[in-house]
């Protein structure tokens, strides 16, 4: 079924509907801790209710005199799915709302049904993930985030972390009570209620996809690893020998501790993709690869994002361009001429791609630091990047990051 949740009601007070929703779906969460997991939008006739580190928002939309209620439910699983159908009863009633009666699974707060239907999802995604694994295919996600991709990574990602491609091999084999068993491990949120393993398997997902694995920078990254020790605390509360992975309460809990000190870089391996190289999204359809735990702003009015850690910095800005008949100009076309003296060059051509950087010693505040100003083009586009860094030893590094950026070409 893809898991995919629907509600709808009579809506007689059209967006006043929304009014009091969110804050019944908050009382009505049968643990009352599970309200520092949940963020609450609203936008005019729209309102987004975040249930779930694992899945995106629920949608609850006024139309006309209508309340649709849609959400994903497959990241997180069948016993999240059951949870929601749960709180918008509840909620409904508090609010004096009458849902139309269900048409088909999708409103089914049956488990054993949900759970089954969600078995045959994974072993279908398990089918599809074993055939790119044959070809060759690396870097592989299932249920991530859009934008989650991991550098040269042989296993596959999801929400509770890394796993074997022949762990899909088998399990897109499997049948009945053998099927079920895979889907209870793989999914973050499997059984009925809440109880220890949903709680601990929600912090672990906050282990793995948000925390950066260094001192948080922000509120926001606070925030995160704050939610990350509450799930886990209440887990243990429920079930003290809740199955964890080993070290990463105690590793949550320095780094909290750790904020307002110097960053230091995390070990590579471990619970986090975020402690590995991932590919960062970029305006205008350009991507690079940097460590997950750097961190990013914008720069001039958003026009440049400066990605940065002690001693390397990474500004990037990206531009189209077409010729007046609308045509994107060939990528060689694009890049601009170096200056004669400017310094060691380097380029490269890699199928549509096209790349060429200088190096530069520079001075500021009597600090001697180094520069690579370089431009990728692909046809009728145009990445320019300037990595700075301290140390001369991460000269390679500097030309391995401008290299990186990465843009599929017009016809993608």
């Amino acid at each position: 079924m893809g898991m995919v949740l629907q509600r709808t009601a009579p809506a007689w007070a059209g967006e006043g509907a929304l009014d009091g929703l969110a804050e019944a779906l908050l009382d009505a969460l049968p643990d009352p801790a599970w309200r520092d997991l949940v963020d609450v939008e609203r936008d005019g006739a729209t309102l987004a209710v975040a249930l779930h580190p694992a899945e995106e928002s629920l949608r609850c939309e006024v139309e006309g005199d209508r309340l649709r209620v849609t959400g994903r439910t497959n990241s997180a699983g069948p016993g999240y799915h059951a949870f929601v159908l749960d709180l918008l009863d509840r909620a409904g009633e508090a609010c004096g709302l009458v849902w139309d009666p269900p048409e088909d699974l999708t409103a089914s707060e049956d488990v054993p049904s949900l759970q089954a239907e969600a078995a045959d999802w994974l072993r279908e995604v398990a089918r599809r993930i074993s055939a790119l694994a044959r070809e060759g295919s690396g870097s592989l996600g299932v249920s991530l985030p859009e934008g989650t991709v991991l550098v040269d990574e042989r296993r596959v990602a999801s929400p509770l972390g890394l796993w074997e491609p022949s762990w899909f091999e088998e399990t897109a084999a499997l049948e009945g009570d053998a099927l079920l068993r895979r889907a209870a491990e793989f999914y973050p949120w499997f059984g009925e209620g809440l109880d220890a393993t949903a709680w601990a398997r929600a912090g672990q997902v906050i282990a793995w996809v948000d925390l950066p694995w260094r001192a948080p920078r922000d509120d926001a990254e606070t925030r995160r690893y704050q939610q990350a020790r509450l799930c886990f605390a209440r887990a243990r509360t429920l079930d003290p020998e809740v199955a964890l992975p080993p070290g990463v309460e105690d590793e949550v809990r320095r780094l909290l501790d750790a904020r307002g000190r110097p960053l230091e870089a995390p070990a590579p391996d471990g619970v986090g993709f975020r402690r590995r190289v991932l590919r960062w999204a970029l305006a205008g359809g350009w991507s690079i690869e940097l460590p997950g735990y750097y961190t990013s702003t914008l720069e001039r009015g958003g026009e440049t994002k400066l990605i940065w850690f002690p001693g390397r910095t990474v500004r990037v800005s990206t531009f189209s361009m077409r010729v007046p008949d609308g045509s994107a100009p060939p990528a060689e076309h694009l890049l601009r001429e170096v200056p004669e003296g400017a310094g060691p060059v380097a380029t490269f051509e890699r199928g549509h791609l096209r790349g060429q950087a200088v190096f530069l010693e520079e001075e500021e505040d009597g600090k001697r630091f180094f520069t690579l100003q370089g431009e990728v083009a692909a046809p009728g586009e145009v990445c320019v990047v300037t990595v700075s860094f301290t140390d001369m030893a991460d000269r390679d590094w500097a030309i391995a990051t401008w290299s990186s950026a990465f843009h599929p070409g017009p016809e993608a």
